[in-house]
């Protein structure tokens, strides 16, 4: 609202702030409506009446724009259903990335179960006890981290539909990570030192937008709370596995995923036939190239330990 009367808006230094404020304004996503207080002291009634138009013809517009967006989003989404690969295949190649299913009781290692990994989003559910690797080591990979550029700012309403763009990008990169490592990682890249409420907040909403377009999928985790939304789970583009072995990549411990540590920690005890547990945890942190022991680690250790298939 600017209180200014046009005679002293016409003065050279006023026009020149008055168009720098407009075009920081539009950059920013805003829409202006300029109500002058000369014109509503004259015509209060008829001054109301063409900014309530001009603010239906803004909103009509959006939702036109948002109508168009989602539409195009689900035709998107519509092309990916196709049908899924079989499950198995007798002439699979020995080079192919394997899923290798961990039974409930021990087996050997001839009688495990290979399937190739699907790349289809739906029909072929990844669950807790599948776990993708080679099939000689413990490992799929390096941890591949995102390439941080700048992005849109969370906290500007008009630019949300660029937030769940970025969120999917960091996690489509990353692979299975958790949400909070996802925000901290958008949030530097923006500027933002602190990942506060009101930008968690925008963030779950991004995430819940991703998951309801079908380009995210959320796996829950031990420890998750309805407080913090979605916070602590682990989450994923569909066309991944639902754990992927990976070595650390500068991640802390609290950042990779519990099902994927119990996993490797399952791993290493089979392989090197390890029964005390001071012993297996300080393998599965050589592992991931992580020296200090501490008392936090322990207890994400023991808290991955506790969801291992018995």
């Amino acid at each position: 609202m600017l209180c200014l009367n046009k005679r002293h808006s016409n003065r050279a230094f006023v026009q020149f702030h008055l168009k720098q404020n407009k075009e920081i304004l539009l950059r920013l996503g805003w829409n202006l409506l300029r109500l002058w207080s000369t014109d509503f002291w004259v015509d209060g009634k008829g001054e109301l009446d063409r900014l309530d138009r001009e603010i239906q013809d803004v909103l009509g517009k959006e939702r036109a724009k948002r109508a168009a967006k989602e539409a195009t989003e689900k035709e998107e989404v519509a092309k990916k259903e196709l049908p899924c690969t079989p499950a198995y295949q007798e002439d699979m190649p020995i080079t192919q990335d394997v899923i290798c299913t961990i039974p409930e009781k021990p087996l050997p290692p001839e009688s495990l179960v290979a399937r190739p990994v699907s790349t289809q989003n739906d029909q072929y559910k990844i669950t807790s006890n599948r776990i993708a690797a080679k099939p000689h080591g413990l490992f799929a990979a390096e941890y591949k981290n995102w390439v941080s550029h700048p992005l849109p700012d969370p906290r500007n309403d008009g630019l949300f539909h660029k937030v769940v763009d970025g969120l999917i990008e960091i996690i489509e990169a990353e692979g299975p990570m958790y949400c909070h490592r996802a925000y901290h990682l958008y949030a530097h890249a923006c500027g933002i030192h602190k990942v506060g409420r009101l930008i968690r907040s925008v963030f779950n909403r991004a995430v819940n937008r991703g998951v309801t377009i079908g380009k995210l999928f959320i796996d829950k985790q031990h420890g998750t709370s309805a407080a913090n939304g979605y916070l602590n789970c682990v989450v994923r583009v569909p066309d991944t596995p639902e754990i992927e072995l990976r070595i650390g990549g500068g991640r802390a411990l609290e950042e990779i995923p519990l099902n994927e540590i119990a996993a490797l920690m399952d791993m290493v005890a089979k392989q090197f036939a390890i029964h005390e547990e001071e012993q297996l945890f300080r393998k599965v942190l050589d592992r991931y190239k992580i020296k200090r022991f501490t008392s936090k680690a322990r207890g994400i250790l023991e808290a991955a330990k506790e969801i291992i298939p018995v």
